[in-house]
């Protein structure tokens, strides 16, 4: 799981570069239960980016990795007429434990 797991976070960072997307923080917490067959990583991201450049980061990294969903996106600003907003977003990476 680990190779898949490494591919999977590096395709994200490298869909945020092609983006123009520089990341402010990232980071990743695993939530598995023992016994459990799916194992869940949690990918904390937070970053500025135009909404055009937000549309198409989050397209193309769901659409390019089956084992991802966007859980959660916090969208500010600290001016109405700002071109770039202050984005805080959660992927959760879905797959299976290792035996």
């Amino acid at each position: 799981m680990t190779n898949k797991k490494e591919k999977i976070l590096a395709s994200i960072m490298t869909i945020a570069s092609e983006n123009d997307i520089q990341m402010a923080q990232a980071s990743y917490q695993p939530d598995s239960r023992a016994g459990e067959p799916i194992q869940s990583l949690h990918i904390n991201l937070s970053f500025n980016t135009t909404f055009d450049h937000l549309k198409s980061f989050i397209y193309n990294a769901l659409i390019s990795n089956a084992y991802l969903s966007l859980d959660e996106l916090r969208i500010s600003r600290n001016h109405i007429d700002d071109s770039l907003l202050d984005i805080h977003m959660i992927f959760t990476m879905y797959l299976k434990n290792e035996k």
